[in-house]
Protein backbone atom coordinates (compact mmCIF):
# COMPACT_ATOMS: atom_id res chain seq x y z
CA UNK A 1 0.00 0.00 0.00
CA UNK A 2 1.28 3.42 -0.91
CA UNK A 3 1.58 5.85 1.97
CA UNK A 4 -0.48 8.44 0.11
CA UNK A 5 -3.42 6.10 -0.55
CA UNK A 6 -6.35 7.52 1.35
CA UNK A 7 -9.79 6.48 0.16
CA UNK A 8 -11.93 9.49 -0.73
CA UNK A 9 -15.43 9.56 0.73
CA UNK A 10 -16.81 10.89 -2.54
CA UNK A 11 -15.38 7.99 -4.55
CA UNK A 12 -16.52 5.41 -1.98
CA UNK A 13 -20.08 6.77 -2.17
CA UNK A 14 -19.93 6.96 -5.98
CA UNK A 15 -18.68 3.37 -6.21
CA UNK A 16 -21.43 2.08 -3.93
CA UNK A 17 -24.07 4.01 -5.88
CA UNK A 18 -22.74 2.47 -9.10
CA UNK A 19 -23.43 -0.93 -7.53
CA UNK A 20 -27.03 -0.03 -6.66
CA UNK A 21 -26.59 1.16 -3.07
CA UNK A 22 -28.88 3.93 -1.84
CA UNK A 23 -27.95 6.94 0.23
CA UNK A 24 -30.19 6.49 3.26
CA UNK A 25 -29.07 9.60 5.14
CA UNK A 26 -26.24 12.09 5.41
CA UNK A 27 -25.06 14.55 8.01
CA UNK A 28 -21.80 16.37 8.58
CA UNK A 29 -20.09 13.20 9.84
CA UNK A 30 -21.30 10.21 7.81
CA UNK A 31 -23.18 9.13 4.73
CA UNK A 32 -25.26 6.03 5.47
CA UNK A 33 -25.52 3.69 2.48
CA UNK A 34 -27.95 0.75 2.28
CA UNK A 35 -27.42 -2.20 -0.06
CA UNK A 36 -29.54 -3.24 -3.01
CA UNK A 37 -32.02 -6.04 -2.26
CA UNK A 38 -30.19 -8.23 -4.80
CA UNK A 39 -27.30 -8.70 -2.34
CA UNK A 40 -29.57 -10.47 0.16
CA UNK A 41 -27.75 -9.01 3.16
CA UNK A 42 -29.19 -8.96 6.68
CA UNK A 43 -31.92 -6.44 7.36
CA UNK A 44 -30.35 -3.30 8.75
CA UNK A 45 -26.98 -3.85 7.03
CA UNK A 46 -25.41 -0.55 6.07
CA UNK A 47 -22.12 1.14 5.44
CA UNK A 48 -21.39 4.37 7.24
CA UNK A 49 -19.00 6.30 5.04
CA UNK A 50 -17.09 8.90 7.07
CA UNK A 51 -17.17 12.38 5.55
CA UNK A 52 -14.58 14.22 7.64
CA UNK A 53 -11.19 13.22 6.24
CA UNK A 54 -9.36 15.44 8.73
CA UNK A 55 -10.11 13.16 11.68
CA UNK A 56 -7.18 11.18 13.07
CA UNK A 57 -8.69 7.77 12.38
CA UNK A 58 -10.31 8.61 9.00
CA UNK A 59 -7.67 6.84 6.91
CA UNK A 60 -7.75 3.60 8.92
CA UNK A 61 -11.56 3.49 9.02
CA UNK A 62 -11.89 4.28 5.31
CA UNK A 63 -9.35 1.62 4.33
CA UNK A 64 -11.18 -1.00 6.41
CA UNK A 65 -14.42 0.06 4.75
CA UNK A 66 -12.88 -0.33 1.29
CA UNK A 67 -11.52 -3.78 2.20
CA UNK A 68 -14.98 -4.80 3.42
CA UNK A 69 -16.54 -3.64 0.14
CA UNK A 70 -13.88 -5.56 -1.79
CA UNK A 71 -14.64 -8.72 0.17
CA UNK A 72 -18.38 -8.30 -0.39
CA UNK A 73 -17.91 -8.04 -4.18
CA UNK A 74 -15.00 -10.50 -4.35
CA UNK A 75 -12.64 -7.85 -5.67
CA UNK A 76 -8.92 -7.38 -5.17
CA UNK A 77 -8.76 -5.10 -2.13
CA UNK A 78 -5.58 -3.37 -3.29
CA UNK A 79 -7.03 -2.55 -6.72
CA UNK A 80 -10.20 -1.19 -5.12
CA UNK A 81 -8.15 0.84 -2.63
CA UNK A 82 -6.18 2.35 -5.50
CA UNK A 83 -9.36 3.20 -7.40
CA UNK A 84 -11.16 4.73 -4.43
CA UNK A 85 -8.09 6.72 -3.39
CA UNK A 86 -8.25 8.77 -6.58
CA UNK A 87 -9.46 12.30 -5.98
CA UNK A 88 -11.38 12.23 -9.25
CA UNK A 89 -12.39 9.46 -11.59
CA UNK A 90 -10.80 10.67 -14.80
CA UNK A 91 -11.38 8.48 -17.82
CA UNK A 92 -7.71 7.45 -17.93
CA UNK A 93 -7.92 6.12 -14.38
CA UNK A 94 -11.05 4.17 -15.18
CA UNK A 95 -9.41 2.58 -18.23
CA UNK A 96 -6.39 1.61 -16.11
CA UNK A 97 -8.62 0.05 -13.47
CA UNK A 98 -10.65 -1.78 -16.13
CA UNK A 99 -7.48 -3.52 -17.29
CA UNK A 100 -6.44 -4.32 -13.71
CA UNK A 101 -9.78 -5.82 -12.79
CA UNK A 102 -12.85 -5.63 -15.04
CA UNK A 103 -15.06 -6.61 -12.07
CA UNK A 104 -14.27 -3.25 -10.41
CA UNK A 105 -16.25 -1.34 -12.98
CA UNK A 106 -18.85 -3.95 -13.89
CA UNK A 107 -22.31 -2.40 -13.60
CA UNK A 108 -24.94 -3.95 -11.37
Amino acid sequence: MKANQIPQHSTIVAFLKSKGWLEQSRDQHVCVMTPPVSLSLSKGFEYQVPLNDTLVDYREYAIRLVFSIAELYELNKWDLLELLSLKTWASGHLVKMWYLSPKLLKPV
